[in-house]
C-alpha cells in the first residue's frame, strides 16, 4: 500500500472518529438536557403539593427545587440514558476511536458543566420568578386592588 493511500485511510479515519465523537456528545446533552427539564418539573412540582404548603413556597425554596432538580435529571439522563459505546468516547476509552481522543474527553467534561451550569441558572431563575410573583402579589394586596384577601381580618 502506497504512502498516499495510507494518509487517505488515516484521514477517512480520523474524519469517521470525529463524527462518532460529535454524534455522541449530541446524544449526551440531549438526554441531559431532558433529564434537567424533568427534574426541574419534578422540583416544582415538590413545591405545588402539600409538603410545599408545609415548606412555604419562598423564592428560596423555589430555586433550590427547580435547581437541585435540574442538576440531578440532568446527571442522570446525561449519565444513565446514554449508551455504553458513548460514554467510552467521550472519555476518550473507546477502542475503535484513534483520533480526537482528548478533544472528546474534553467536550464531556464540557458537557457535565454544562448541565451544572443550566441547573444553576434553572434555580436562580425559578427564585427570581418566585420572588417577582410575590412581590406582584403584595402590591395588589397592598394596593387596594384586591380587598377581599383582607376579609379574614376582623374589624371591630
Amino acid at each position: 500500500m502506497s504512502w498516499a493511500a495510507k494518509q487517505y485511510q488515516m484521514g477517512l479515519k480520523s474524519k469517521q472518529d470525529l463524527r462518532a465523537t460529535e454524534s455522541a456528545a449530541k446524544k449526551k446533552g440531549l438526554w441531559g438536557s431532558v433529564g434537567g427539564t424533568l427534574g426541574s418539573l419534578a422540583g416544582m412540582a415538590l413545591l405545588a403539593n402539600p409538603i410545599g404548603a408545609v415548606v412555604g413556597s419562598t423564592a428560596l425554596a423555589a430555586g433550590l427545587a427547580t435547581g437541585i432538580g435540574s442538576l440531578v435529571g440532568g446527571h442522570a439522563g446525561a449519565e444513565g440514558l446514554t449508551s455504553k459505546k458513548n460514554k467510552q468516547i467521550l472519555r476518550g476509552e473507546h477502542e475503535d476511536t484513534i483520533f480526537h481522543k482528548k478533544d472528546a474527553k474534553k467536550l464531556g467534561e464540557d458537557l457535565r458543566g454544562d448541565i451544572t451550569s443550566s441547573a444553576v441558572k434553572s434555580g436562580v431563575s425559578a427564585g427570581f420568578m418566585e420572588s417577582a410573583d410575590s412581590l406582584e402579589l403584595m402590591k395588589q394586596l397592598y394596593m387596594g386592588k384586591d380587598p377581599s384577601a383582607f376579609d379574614w381580618v376582623k374589624t371591630s
